[in-house]
Order: C-alpha cells, then structure tokens, then sequence
C-alpha cells in the first residue's frame, strides 16, 4: 500500500516545532520493544528578550536523570554547528491509514553537566534579572557574542578541557586504588640503602677504613650472585693484558674500569673476582646513569641486551620511578634527580672501595654526563677529603710543551669529616 505524506510546516514563532535530542557521552538504556526502561525529564526554556532578533531563537534543552544531569543549546561554543546549516525533518506515520506527517525539528547535543544546580540555573535562565556571573564568565559571554572566530575557539577548546574539582577528586581515588592493587615484586626489596636519603648507611663508630662503608649495604648477597654469573663478570676475571690493551684501544670500557682491570690482583682469586664483580656493577651504573628520556619512553627499559630480566628489572626498579596518569591506566618510567645522584653515590663508593679508600675523580668522571664539581661534592657527602693536584702530561715532541692537568682524588681518613651546610642565621655573641 502507497503512503501519502503531509508536511506541516513549523509557525512563525516556532512553538510547534519538534525536539530532536542527541547525548555526547552516552544513550538511554530501552528494552525489546524500543521503549525506554527509565526515561529522564526534559525541560525546554527559551530567551526571555524576544523582541531582540539575535536572541529570540535561542534555546536550551536540560535533561535531567537520578544520577546526571545534561544541557544543550543552539547558541554559544558548545551549539552543534551543524544544526545552523542543517534542515531536521520527523517524519510519523499512520500504519493503519498509511498516512505520514512531516515536521520540522530541532537538534540539541546535551552534554554533561558537572555543575551545581544552582549554577545550571544560573546558566539556563540567561538574561534574567537574578542572573549572578563572575567577571570571569561574563567576559566569556561576550566573547561567544561578539568575539572574533579566533577567540570563539580558544574559548570553546579552554571549556572542555576544563576539569572540575569532583571530577578531579574522582580520578585522584581511582589513581591511588589502583596503586594499591598492584602486586608486590617476587625478588629481593629495592629500598634505598638509607631510608631517609640516598647516602648508604656507614659505621659511625668504625675503627678501620674497611668498616665504614659495607658492600652487602650497595650489592646484596643475593644480587652480588647474580653478578659473579654474568658474561661480564667473567670476562673481567680471565682478562689478560693483551686483551686490556685492546680494549683500549677499541675504547670499549671507559678508561676508569681498564685502569682498574690492569691492576686485579691476581694472587687472591677471591679479592680477584669480588673486584670484578664491583667493577661489571660500575659499568652498568654507568649505562644507566647516561639514560635520557628517550630511553625511559620504551615499553620496557633495557640497560644491556646481555643483562638477565631479572637484574635488569632490578636495576631498573632500583633507579627509576613509574608515574601513573591521573586516571590509573597509563604509566610511565622517570629518572628523577635524586636517583640519578643515587646512582653517582653508589659508584663512588663503590669505587673508594676497590681503590682501598682513595679513588680519583677526575678520571672516573671522564664519559659520565655528570659534572666533575657533582662528584667532588658527594665525595665530601660520603666524609671524604678532596685533594686537587697539577699532574704534567708526557711530551709526544721536542716542539710539543708539556700541559698541566688537575688530577682531583678523594680520599677516606679516619675520624671522617664531613661537608658542612652554612648556617642561614646570623651567629650571635
């Protein structure tokens, strides 16, 4: 059977026209038949000054539900823009007489309101005697009327990326519960070696130099095994001459860990391979203090292809940080200045260690991103005595002059002193 259609054109005042209602950030729940299980109320207000040509078309629709409460307009930076250039039509038709009738309609996107509803009210009844905004938004009212299409959309991208304070409060709860869910690592604690900085803990009372600062407290037992099992490691052990000076030459380690390497004793094998091993720990504290931020952007970060999971997510753990977003979902990995120093602090020490309490900074320095003056002042952290000394470099000619270099070393003495703050008060007498 042929349906005929009749259009019923809207008057001229627009009161008879139809509501056609779009929600941003959601739909309503319906059941089989297309019926909605728990409809919301709409209200429908109009400008009070009709006799002005611009504002007598404006309106605002307002749904409101147990739980939310949603808002549209055909005016202002948040109007569907296509509503302006668009004709809406609502066709319904008559299946018994097979009769359709045709009317004119109008969109509203309804977005969610975050407000109070005091101030929706506010914001509904525009224009109205009892209207109270602030200097804040009624200089955005008269940007959204007479602004320039530049700062329409500044305004308009500065309103939705605004966030209000329960919608904050609720994501904040939703970071910290998902923080508190996370499951516990399987390996040993990584908790910084003095709880209250990144100094490691020393024997205030020690009568000996090898009793002030003890190497379990750097490298655990458990990980210094772990140490002692890698390529490295053992390459250190077996390394000859002939190879120290190829490497040199490859300048494959830095200069620091090939001068040590010359000097293993190899007598002891004990104090052979427990050097070594602090020796392969300073060079993979040196990668990771050469870290920028590209290398925390990977998925995971790897300080040496040859490293095992397991020590590479301790020592990863160990100096870096996961920061989670503000919703809980996302992470990322940082290298905070803090830990960056941890790491400088635990190779110092450990260098003082293998070098019997005295260490030369300045060529421990030499390929770290750190500034000599940053180890000097560490040194004097640790209770160390900084020395700074001329050193001549060979001739390589008769027309060459010999150069003068500073050779800075730090050395450890019993009673230590320690690198004093200056007092920010003035001294009374």
């Amino acid at each position: 059977m042929a349906a005929s259609m009749e259009y019923f054109p809207r008057g001229e005042e627009g009161d008879d026209e139809l509501i056609l209602a779009n929600f941003s950030h959601g739909r309503l729940n319906v059941n089989d038949d297309g019926a909605c299980l728990q409809p919301p109320s709409f209200s429908y207000f109009k400008h009070r000054d009709q006799a002005d040509k611009r504002r007598k078309n404006q309106r605002i629709l307002v749904a409101e539900s147990n739980s939310m409460q949603y808002i549209g307009q055909n005016f202002g930076v948040h109007a569907l823009r296509l509503s302006s250039h668009c004709k809406y039509l609502v066709g319904v038709l008559d299946k018994e007489s097979g009769k359709m009738k045709v009317y004119d309609a109008k969109s509203h996107q309804l977005r969610p309101w975050f407000g109070d509803s005091s101030k929706a009210s506010e914001c509904i009844t525009e224009g109205g005697e009892q209207e109270k905004l602030t200097y804040s938004e009624k200089n955005d009212r008269l940007t959204e009327a007479f602004g320039s299409s530049r700062k329409q959309r500044a305004l308009e991208s500065r309103l939705r990326s605004a966030v209000t304070p329960k919608a904050l409060e609720t994501l904040a709860n939703k970071a910290i519960e998902h923080a508190q869910t996370q499951p516990q690592s399987a390996y040993p604690s990584d908790d910084e070696a003095d709880s209250g900085g990144i100094l490691p803990p020393c024997n205030q009372k020690a009568e000996f130099l090898r009793d002030v600062y003890n190497l379990d407290d750097i490298i655990a037992p458990y990980w210094m095994e772990e140490v002692l099992k890698l390529p490295l490691t053992s390459e250190f052990i077996d390394a000859t001459d002939e190879q120290i000076t190829e490497w040199k030459t490859e300048e494959k380690y830095c200069e620091y860990i090939l001068d040590r390497l010359s000097r293993l004793p190899s007598s002891a094998a004990e104090e052979r391979q427990e050097a070594a091993c602090i020796l392969a720990y300073i060079h993979y504290l040196r990668k990771i203090s050469a870290m920028g931020y590209q290398d925390m952007k990977t998925k995971q970060v790897i300080i040496d292809k040859d490293l095992p999971e397991s020590f590479n997510d301790h020592l990863v753990n160990m100096f870096t940080k996961t920061s989670a977003s503000v919703d809980g979902v996302r992470s990322r990995r940082l290298f905070p200045k803090q830990l960056k120093e941890k790491s400088l602090i635990q190779m110092l020490t450990l260098a003082l260690i293998v070098d019997e309490f005295k260490t030369d900074l300045s060529l421990l320095q030499k390929g770290l991103t750190a500034h000599l003056t940053m180890l000097r002042n560490h040194a004097k952290a640790l209770g160390c005595r900084v020395k700074e000394s001329k050193s001549a470099t060979p001739k390589k000619s008769i027309l060459e002059k010999q150069s003068m270099l500073n050779c800075v070393t730090a050395e450890l003495q019993l009673p230590r002193k320690f690198k004093k703050r200056p007092s920010k008060r003035p001294s009374s007498n």
